[in-house]
């Protein structure tokens, strides 16, 4: 048995936005943030919860492991690490291999490569299957709290990006880790039910 699972936050990019848009270190990383935020809802609308890849930084990753029959739990984020740091410490555990996400309308395998490219970060083949799709679900038209609680599993109701940067400036990135932690191991024994119907574990 080898099979990863995964789950993860996003924040605005803030660095980058200042390059986009040509802001300099006078304008405090809150104003860029609402740059991005406006900027979000001009071309996505409002009912739009996550920012574009090109918008947004990988703030915690969470990966859950399982591999001939050990299993491993690796929470990175940027409170010690850049997002490039971050990227080059998760990636080896998703290049070429199958990984099982809750994407909830993040899309997370184009946020995953477009951050890469961004920072010129190796990867060559994301095998990224979210769990609404193989369930014919649209991704984000059911919460994984919703699915979780239906099956007797603790889930968190998935927060868009502004709720997200309002939490990391009032509490730091401890709630958002905790957050990714419960959402990841729902995510994992959803997806253990999922494959052992289907007759793919016993």
């Amino acid at each position: 048995m080898n099979m990863r699972f995964i789950y993860c936050q996003t924040l605005p990019d803030v660095a980058g936005a200042r390059a986009l848009y040509g802001l300099d270190e006078g304008v405090s990383d809150k104003q860029v943030a609402k740059i991005v935020f406006h900027h979000h809802t001009q071309e996505q609308g409002r009912d739009a919860s996550f920012l574009a890849p090109f918008q947004a930084i990988l703030s915690v990753v969470a990966m859950f492991e399982i591999r001939d029959f050990e299993t491993r739990l690796v929470i990175t984020d940027i409170a010690d690490r850049s997002e490039m740091e971050l990227l080059a410490a998760v990636t080896p555990g998703l290049d070429g291999q199958q990984a099982l996400c809750w994407d909830g309308g993040h899309q997370l395998a184009a946020l995953i490569k477009t951050r890469a490219l961004v920072h010129a970060e190796r990867l060559k083949d994301l095998q990224l299957q979210s769990i609404e799709e193989s369930l014919s679900l649209v991704p984000g038209d059911v919460g994984i709290e919703q699915l979780a609680g239906r099956l007797g599993i603790s889930a968190h109701k998935s927060i868009g990006d502004e709720t997200a940067w309002d939490i990391y400036r009032k509490e730091g990135i401890a709630p958002l880790v905790d957050r990714c932690r419960d959402n990841l191991l729902a995510t994992t024994l959803i997806g253990l039910r999922q494959m052992w119907l289907a007759d793919l574990i016993d």
